[in-house]
């Protein structure tokens, strides 16, 4: 009795091993770098519903993807299933790092040590900013200016650098984040490609090239960027055929980051005494009319479109300016228009603002000098951009405003309060003469009509005003657009063009973006010959000629039905050039 009791519990304790043993885990690397991902496989060999936890992972690791496997065979009757769960992870910190003991049903699996390498610290030899110096992939960053002025641009630099094949249907690279501070981050362009030799080793590198604005003074910290990426195989090496298909066993998921860094905002300068606080490489202003000032008649309107220009600055950065209305005019202002030229150097704000002015008799007047300070971030120099005093010539009858005398002032007739009936019988025993009732209508009819007839004259000479207003804003665009074409005057026609957009064709904001995408072939290519004679390297010294623009306005046709509608939509994407 004895000895069959204690081979039963040999035989349970078998079992119970053999149950301890169905369970497995498994890496395909113990050793490795931060960044790269290892594959962790973890094996069933009996048929279990049950999936692993792996919730205990998540501290440590971060799961990339995962899948699950089953296989059944029937060997001399005995049939058998085997389980796996294979994890693609990511060390989330350098060092000594274990995966725990993960349970499978009533099952658990044995931990694993791992060795993470950090090779991904700053190089204390290079000044560029955010570097990681992992030999496969670098990612490093570039500021300029360094050291920069509140709300001043800042172009940042992010390349990422390869020596080894990268898969580019696999690759991905996350754009610069603020972690600390407050910014704007505009990308500038599209990324470029080059090659760059460092140390013996030869690199691909591609570029992208930011915008920052910092909108407050002192730290602000770029937090770290993120390349995801597949690399060739190590064992493609071996196959003869390995250069041509790298990626032919499936290739090395790899992972690689750049350091965050610090960028040190200086305050503004102490010694800037403008209004707004401007900073920038230039800024200049620009004004046309649209007619001679010395042909204006009184009642009649003259548009003045006038324009900042900030190299360095978005157009939502830039003030209102304060125009002067000269005594005997009237002046109604439009909204501003908002436009923001990006450039692979940088961005050029402008704000685009249109008055009205209308004389109310004849005589000469004039608007003072317009200014406006800014800071030289070249020069580090206050600075002031002006226009000119306008002079206004108008004909018609000259507007006297008479102050009246004293001593010639008629005095009003003292008024006598009116009597209230009094409760009393009245002592004068006059008949009293009462006006007939109908009497009271005829007279309230005629006055109700003569108030109707008022009102109808003020509401038609309003919008006669208006439509006035609105045909001198139309016609001012085009005269403008005409005048800085047939002078050759690039940034002129630029303006003109917008304007003519947002009045004459009622495209909404951003009007350079939206009338290309309705644009014939022909205005896309004058429109493509301003933009390079604008911002082309050579910029500077190349001459544009206005004729193929001009041309090309005058023969849009769009829309073709004016009166159907006057604030049309336009696509919610802005359309590809074709």
């Amino acid at each position: 009795m004895v000895k069959r009791i204690i081979i039963v519990s040999l035989l349970w304790l078998m079992m119970v091993n053999l149950s301890w043993a169905t369970v497995s885990s498994s890496v395909d690397q113990t050793e490795l770098t931060y960044g790269d991902a290892l594959q962790l496989t973890i094996t069933a060999n009996h048929g279990t519903g049950v999936a692993p936890d792996l919730s205990v992972l998540n501290d440590d690791f971060e799961i990339a993807s995962q899948r699950h496997e089953s296989q059944f065979s029937l060997i001399n009757g005995t049939s058998s299933q085997t389980s796996r769960w294979i994890l693609s992870l990511y060390p989330r910190k350098s060092g000594k790092l274990v995966i725990p003991a993960i349970t499978v049903g009533a099952e658990i699996t044995d931990p694993i040590v791992l060795t993470i390498n950090d090779d991904t610290t700053p190089n204390s030899t290079n000044n560029d900013k955010g570097k990681s110096t992992s030999a496969d992939v670098l990612i490093e960053f570039e500021i300029e200016p360094k050291n920069p002025l509140v709300q001043q641009q800042i172009i940042l630099t992010q390349r990422l650098l390869a020596s080894v094949r990268l898969d580019n249907t696999q690759a991905s690279l996350t754009l610069p984040q603020i972690e600390q501070g407050k910014g704007l981050v505009r990308q500038l362009g599209s990324p470029t490609a080059h090659n760059r030799v460092i140390q013996g080793k030869r690199y691909d590198v591609i570029e992208r090239k930011f915008a920052l604005m910092s909108q407050q003074s002192g730290t602000l910290t770029i937090g770290r960027t993120i390349f995801d990426g597949v690399i060739p195989d190590a064992n493609a090496n071996n196959d003869p055929l390995g250069h041509y298909f790298a990626f032919s066993l499936g290739g090395k998921s790899v992972r690689r980051f750049s350091k965050p860094f610090d960028i040190t905002i200086a305050p503004q300068d102490p010694n800037y005494t403008g209004q707004y606080w401007l900073p920038a490489k230039n800024i200049s202003l620009n004004a046309s009319w649209d007619k001679p000032l010395d042909q204006l008649k009184a009642g009649e309107p003259v548009t003045l479109t006038i324009a900042i220009m900030a190299e360095g600055l978005a157009a939502e950065q830039l003030p209102a300016l304060t125009i002067p209305v000269p005594v005997g005019m009237k002046a109604y202002s439009d909204q501003p228009l908002f436009n923001d030229q990006v450039r692979d150097d940088g961005v050029i704000g402008i704000r685009q603002e249109k008055w009205v002015f209308i004389a109310s008799g004849g005589g000469e007047f004039t608007i003072p000098e317009i200014t406006l300070d800014w800071w030289n971030t070249k020069t580090q120099q206050q600075e002031l951009a002006r226009l000119d005093a306008t002079q206004f010539k108008v004909g018609g009858e000259p507007l006297v405003v008479n102050t009246p005398d004293p001593a010639t002032v008629a005095k009003p007739e003292p008024q006598h309060s009116a009597q209230l009936p009094s409760a009393q019988p009245s002592s004068d025993t006059r008949p009293q003469h009462t006006m007939p009732w109908w009497l009271w209508a005829v007279l309230l009819v005629l006055m109700g009509g003569v108030i109707a007839a008022l009102a109808y004259r003020r509401g038609k000479y309003k919008a006669q005003s208006m439509s006035s207003m609105q045909e001198s804003l139309q016609r001012g665009s085009l005269n403008q657009l005409i005048s800085a074409c047939a002078q050759h005057d690039k940034q002129g026609a630029q303006l003109g063009l917008t304007a003519w957009a947002r009045d004459v064709l009622a495209v909404p904001s951003p009007q350079w973006v939206n009338l290309r995408a309705i644009a014939t072939p022909e205005l896309k290519a004058a429109m493509d010959s301003l933009e390079q004679a604008l911002y082309s390297k050579d910029a500077s010294s190349k001459k544009w000629d206005g004729s193929a623009l001009i041309k090309a306005v005058k023969a849009f046709k769009y829309p073709l039905n004016r009166h159907e509608t006057t604030t049309h939509l336009m696509p919610l994407y802005p359309l590809a050039d074709k």
